[in-house]
């Protein structure tokens, strides 16, 4: 019994590899035309901008000398921007063009959901990983995510040996939201 308890206690304050993470797409909206949408896992080098935070309001009542902090309004901490090779398929680009030509359904806008899983490298401890496979962290959902911008790197002819990296800034509805493993969703 033990031995399981600090197991458990070195998992709690061991960091996390920023690494081994996976990239999902899931459309919200029935109708959305997704030719431009990925299916399934889409692989990333880099997720920026998770996090959020919310305005304190400072509420004074009456002839109280001091004042209360209330929560206010919520809003992302940053912009989330997805980062990855260029590749042929070109699904980010075709995305922003549906954005750009508005030729999904009025309203919808071509949003979707796009879920973001944090896994531990290590997978689940006592267990061999071809079997339980990694184990799920954090996951985050960045709901009704659209792409504002979307940019390439500078393109250079001088013989570097560099990949062609592509971002996409998403606005959202809301703000990302941290969930933590829940196998319903």
């Amino acid at each position: 019994m033990t031995t399981q308890a600090s197991s458990v206690a070195t998992r709690k304050t061991s960091p996390v590899s920023v690494f081994q993470f996976q990239v999902y797409t899931r459309v919200t909206d029935p109708g959305v035309e997704t030719d431009w949408l990925p299916k399934g896992k889409v692989g990333f080098t880099n997720v920026s901008g998770l996090g959020n935070s919310t305005e304190s309001i400072e509420y004074k009542e009456g002839n109280d000398l001091y004042g209360d902090m209330v929560p206010g309004r919520s809003r992302p901490t940053g912009e989330v921007t997805l980062s990855r090779g260029l590749d042929l398929a070109g699904w980010l680009a075709r995305w922003r063009s549906a954005i750009l030509e508005r030729t999904t359904l009025p309203g919808a806008y071509a949003r979707c959901d796009v879920i973001i899983e944090l896994y531990a490298r290590q997978g689940v401890e006592g267990v061999a990983e071809s079997i339980a496979g990694p184990e799920l962290i954090q996951r985050w959902v960045i709901p009704k995510a659209w792409p504002k911008d979307y940019n390439v790197d500078d393109l250079d002819s001088r013989g570097g040996t560099e990949v062609t990296i592509q971002r996409a800034t998403l606005a959202c509805k809301g703000v990302p939201e941290l969930l933590y493993p829940n196998p319903t969703v």
